[in-house]
């Protein structure tokens, strides 16, 4: 039985996940309650600007990059990150 392994650019994607999760907590915590009067164009960017990185490496990214594939005897076994499998004879 052959088995895949990931390499690192494979583990990169979900540890910069966790960073820009972490660092936009972060700066949500210290700046709550939020004044929506005191809200800046910049900060609106920058808020639109994290969440499409978000999206893209969590849905994007992750979709392609974090596929699992195992070969036995007749078959081959294709798992991604949300753990749907595909198998072929």
């Amino acid at each position: 039985m052959l088995k895949s392994k990931f390499k690192f650019r494979a583990l990169l994607i979900p540890v910069l996940i966790i960073a820009i999760t972490s660092i936009s907590a972060y700066i949500i915590t210290e700046n709550w309650p939020i004044k929506i009067e005191g809200l800046r164009w910049i900060e609106i960017y920058m808020t639109v600007l994290f969440l499409f990185t978000w999206v893209w490496l969590v849905f994007g990214e992750l979709r392609t990059k974090v596929i699992e594939v195992t070969i036995e005897n007749n078959t081959i076994e294709k798992r991604n990150y949300l753990g749907l499998n595909q198998k072929y004879n």
